[in-house]
């Protein structure tokens, strides 16, 4: 299913680095793997046979010698120098934006010139640069004279990489506060978003920048951000792989009992880019306050970073403010970083850089509750595109002291969320009852006070 609309995730699960840690390495390697674990690892430095090409061999026997060594010891070569074999570095070269056969040309080209310093014929590599390679008459067992020399034994591995220890998932701790090192929560971090990435990309494009992102929130959650999705199936494989594998390690979903955290969505126009139009915008903040029951129904019940009353935000806005909501709001314009400046605009009205992020969601426990908000939003500011949206929404009722006053119990709100996504936007009203009855009958249960 191609929407109409591309969606970005922020999933949040309730949890501590610490915790994930004490699970251990091949915990987290079962939890989330990558191709690299299926890759024999290297023999121990003492264990490689050196490659020594006489003095007097000709330019083509060296030359033959060399390519031999390239065609058998590459990926080994670059695993044990540099941590990633040719296919990983030819990600890197598309990353940084080559097209697909110039990343693997210059990939082949790195990995030859590896091996060639692996083997004490050139002294240096350049990653970027072919040619002016410096000859040296430096032997293979010449340079792992030089290793052992720079590197005790003590401290020495067989297996040792650039940027990963071999303890890195269960001994890198700080000393004072036992808690996991930056560099080994960086390498946990680069686990799991390279296990999201290997699982999506054959799902998903090469034709749009950006990559998902891992951020420990303190000592209380962790919040993944995801690729764009333009299709279902893209955000079915990042769901269901994120969530099995922080199931697998123990990591919580937030619970009735956890405050904060979400399932927000960012939603851009597809192939385009950019956050809704401006008056799209101002029907769906117009109808968030004249329907507050839309932002009670799906978000968290004990969720208290609702901000001001939507009445408020729509008192600045009408007095000429600027669509920049605090970031409790239910619908809001935004830029990665949250920045809340005033966009800017296309000729149509459509901002640019900005993204349209929808903060109503609770975390989706499920993938069919996430795909349950994400066809809300397709229906919802779908319909808010037409002009004549605004004639049809219900009149603001009265609030008092920032609390609306005409909504005075769960069982009404249902009933007009009902005739809203059945009437309104066309959906089923089976689908969303599980996933918003519980979320309203416990808010006005427990936190009425809060239902601004």
């Amino acid at each position: 299913m191609t929407m109409k609309f591309e969606y970005g995730m922020e999933l949040t699960w309730v949890g501590r680095a610490v915790d994930v840690f004490r699970k251990g390495e091949e915990a987290i390697k079962a939890a989330f793997p990558i191709e690299e674990d299926n890759v024999p690892p290297p023999p121990p430095l003492e264990e490689i046979i050196p490659v020594v090409i006489p003095e007097d061999a000709t330019p083509e026997e060296r030359e033959e010698a060399v390519e031999s060594a390239v065609n058998t010891r590459a990926n080994e070569t670059l695993n044990r120098m540099i941590g990633m074999g040719v296919e990983g570095i030819k990600a890197r070269f598309m990353a940084a934006g080559l097209g697909e056969d110039y990343a693997k040309r210059e990939a082949t080209r790195l990995a030859k010139e590896f091996v060639m310093f692996d083997l004490g014929i050139i002294t240096h590599v350049d990653p970027y640069k072919s040619g002016n390679t410096e000859k040296s008459a430096n032997t293979a067992w010449k340079r792992k004279e030089m290793i052992y020399e720079a590197e005790p034994p003590t401290q020495r591995s067989p297996r040792r990489r650039i940027g990963r220890g071999q303890e890195a998932y269960n001994t890198n701790q700080d000393a004072v506060t036992q808690q996991p090192s930056s560099i080994a929560v960086a390498r946990l971090n680069d686990r799991i978003l390279t296990c999201l990435r290997e699982k999506w990309e054959p799902v998903g494009y090469r034709d749009r920048i950006g990559a998902p992102g891992v951020q420990w929130n303190g000592e209380r959650e962790i919040e993944i951000t995801s690729y764009i999705h333009r299709t279902m199936e893209q955000a079915e494989v990042f769901y269901r792989t994120a969530t099995a594998g922080f199931e697998a390690l123990g990591v919580k979903m937030e619970t009735s009992k956890d405050a904060g955290g979400g399932g927000h969505l960012h939603v851009t126009y597809n192939k385009r880019g950019g956050g809704l139009k401006k008056d799209t915008m101002f029907n769906l903040v117009w109808e968030t306050v004249a329907r507050p029951y839309i932002n009670w129904a799906f978000n968290d019940p004990n969720d208290a970073t609702t901000s001001r009353a939507p009445i408020d935000q729509m008192n600045i806005i009408m007095n000429g403010g600027h669509f920049t909501f605090a970031k409790g709001a239910s619908v809001r314009w935004a830029q990665p970083a949250h920045r809340q400046s005033m966009p800017s605009f296309d000729e149509d009205g459509s901002t640019r850089e900005y993204t349209t992020e929808f903060r109503l969601f609770q975390m989706p426990k499920t993938w069919e509750e996430q795909k349950a908000h994400i066809e809300f939003v397709e229906a919802w500011a779908g319909a808010a595109e037409d002009k004549r949206y605004f004639e049809s929404i219900e009149p603001i009722r009265p609030f008092k002291g920032g609390k609306a006053k005409a909504f005075k119990s769960a069982e009404e709100c249902l009933q007009l969320f009902g005739e809203f996504i059945v009437n309104r936007l066309g959906l089923d009203y089976d689908v969303y009852r599980p996933i918003i009855e519980p979320n309203l009958v416990t808010k006005f249960e427990h936190y009425g006070h809060e239902l601004t």
